[in-house]
C-alpha cells in the first residue's frame, strides 16, 4: 500500500453495479467528504442482478423492486450520478476519464481517486456458428446480463410456447426454472459432458440434470452447437447440432459465460491477468499497479491467501466485500481483503449455497438425501483438507462450513456421511 488520498478529493467510481454504489456507500460510511461521482452506461440506478434470472426475468418483480438503494440515497450522500455514459479511455498522467453517451456526446471527468467496477460483459458464441451481428439483433435470440435483457426476455415470453438455451451454467438453469415456471417447453444444450462442469463435481451436476428433467425440461450435454439461424422461419429458430440433429423453438437463450471488462484499464496501461480478459491484478488493498486506481468485482484479478492464488469471482458477496476494502483503503485504514468466496443459486424448490472453492479437489463426501429429499450437502476435499461445500436446502451446514473454512479447520470425513451426528461435533 503506496498511497495516501485526501478526504476532500474526488472519487470517480465506473460502473453502477453492486460493487460502485457499495463504495459509494463505504466511502461516505468512513469519512469521505470530497466528491463522489458515480458512472454507468445503463440509464438505471444500481440494481440487483441475481434476480434477472428469476423473479425479474418472470415478472414477479419491477426494476423498482431490485434497486440496491433509492434515489434518495444518492441524494442525501451527495453522490453525482451520470448514467448513461460509457468510459473508453484513462488518461492516468492527466488523471482524466473520457466517456461517450448513445448520442455521441462526449464528457471528461477528473480525478484523485479511481475505482474501476466495469464488470464482466457476455461471452458471445465463435462466429465460425454464426456472425455475432446476426445474433445480437435477431429479435427471438437473447443474451441475459441487464436488466433490459431480462426484460426483453420477458416480454417474448408472454407469447412463446419453447426455448433453447445454449449453455448449462447456473445463469442457463436458473433462467430455464424462471421459464418453465411460465409452462414454457425449455431445451438446454451443453458442449460439455454434463451441467455445471466447470463449477461442480458430477454428483452436483447430476442432482441439477435430474431435478431440471423432474421438471420437463429436455437436457442435451456433450452437444455443440453447428449453426444458428440467420433468420426466423416458419417453425421458430432452427438449431443444427454437430450430431446432425436439429432443434426448433420460438426464442433462445445464450448462456455461456461473461469476460472480465478490461478494455479501460488496457487503456491506462494497468498489469492484467493472462490473459488480460482475467481481471485488472490487484494487492490485497484492492489497488492496481497504477496507485490511484482501483479494481473492485467482476474485474478484479486478486490473491486469496484462503486458496494461495489469483483468481477472479463474479459474485455479488465478493463486489460488496472488496468495495468496503476499496473504500477503507481510499479512506487511510487499510486492511488486506481476505474473504472466503460464496454463492448461491434459486431453482424450483431448491436454494443453493456454496462455500468456498471446489477447483483443484480429489475427493468428496455426501450428506443428507438430495435425491429424495433435496436438502444435504458435497463437501469438497483435496486429501483431509476442506476446500469447498455445496449446501442444498440446508443454510445451517452452509454457514457452519463458512466458519470452518475460513479458519482454516476441517471435518472428520469418515463422519460426514453420518447424518445422526452434529456436523459440529466432528469438526478437526
Amino acid at each position: 500500500m503506496n498511497a495516501t488520498h485526501s478526504l476532500n478529493s474526488h472519487c470517480l467510481i465506473i460502473g453502477a453495479s453492486h460493487a460502485g454504489m457499495q463504495t459509494c456507500a463505504s466511502l461516505r460510511q468512513n469519512g469521505y467528504s470530497g466528491d463522489i461521482t458515480l458512472l454507468g452506461d445503463e440509464l438505471s440506478l444500481p440494481y440487483h442482478r441475481p434476480p434477472l434470472s428469476k423473479e425479474y426475468m418472470a415478472g414477479e418483480k419491477a426494476l423498482d423492486d431490485i434497486l440496491l438503494r433509492p434515489e434518495s440515497f444518492y441524494t442525501k450522500n451527495n453522490i453525482n450520478v451520470k448514467l448513461g455514459w460509457h468510459a473508453n479511455a484513462i488518461d492516468k498522467q492527466q488523471r482524466l476519464v473520457f466517456a461517450q453517451n448513445a448520442e455521441g456526446k462526449t464528457l471528461t471527468l477528473s480525478y484523485d481517486t479511481l475505482v474501476l467496477c466495469t464488470g464482466a460483459r457476455i461471452r458471445p458464441l465463435p462466429e465460425s456458428i454464426t456472425p455475432l451481428a446476426n445474433v445480437m439483433v435477431h429479435p427471438d435470440i437473447f443474451y441475459l446480463r441487464h436488466a433490459a435483457h431480462a426484460q426483453a426476455i420477458f416480454t417474448r415470453a408472454q407469447t412463446a410456447k419453447s426455448v433453447i438455451i445454449i449453455g448449462g451454467g447456473y445463469i442457463g438453469l436458473e433462467a430455464a426454472a424462471s421459464l418453465r415456471k411460465q409452462g414454457i417447453e425449455v431445451r438446454i444444450i451443453e458442449a460439455a459432458p454434463r451441467l455445471l462442469a466447470r463449477v461442480s463435481a458430477p454428483q452436483t451436476a447430476q442432482f441439477y440434470q435430474s431435478l431440471h428433467e423432474k421438471n420437463g425440461v429436455h437436457i442435451h450435454v456433450d452437444t455443440q452447437i453447428n449453426s444458428l439461424p440467420q433468420n426466423a422461419s416458419q417453425n421458430g429458430l432452427c438449431v443444427q447440432t454437430q450430431q446432425g440433429e436439429i432443434f426448433s423453438a420460438d426464442m433462445m437463450i445464450i448462456g455461456i459465460g461473461v469476460i472480465a471488462n478490461t478494455q479501460l484499464a488496457k487503456s491506462a496501461d494497468l498489469t492484467m491477468a493472462e490473459p488480460p480478459e482475467q481481471g485488472i491484478t490487484c494487492n490485497p488493498y484492492m489497488q492496481s499497479s497504477n496507485k490511484h486506481i482501483y479494481a473492485v468485482g467482476d474485474v478484479s484479478w486478486h490473491y486469496n491467501s484462503l486458496y494461495q492464488r489469483y483468481i477472479r469471482l463474479e459474485s455479488v458477496p465478493n463486489a460488496l466485500e472488496q468495495a468496503k476494502i476499496a473504500a477503507l483503503s481510499i479512506t487511510g485504514n487499510p486492511q488486506p481483503y481476505n474473504s472466503l468466496p460464496w454463492f448461491w443459486s434459486d431453482q424450483y424448490d431448491v436454494k443453493l449455497q456454496i462455500a468456498g472453492l471446489m477447483q483443484g479437489y480429489d475427493n468428496i463426501c455426501i450428506r443428507g438425501e438430495l435425491d429424495t429429499e433435496h436438502k444435504g450437502a458435497v463437501f469438497y476435499f483435496k486429501g483431509d483438507k476442506l476446500l469447498c461445500v455445496d449446501a442444498f436446502n440446508d443454510p445451517r451446514t452452509f454457514m457452519l462450513a463458512k466458519k470452518v473454512l475460513a479458519s482454516g479447520q476441517s471435518f472428520k470425513k469418515s463422519l460426514l456421511e453420518n447424518s445422526k451426528i452434529a456436523l459440529k461435533e466432528i469438526i478437526v
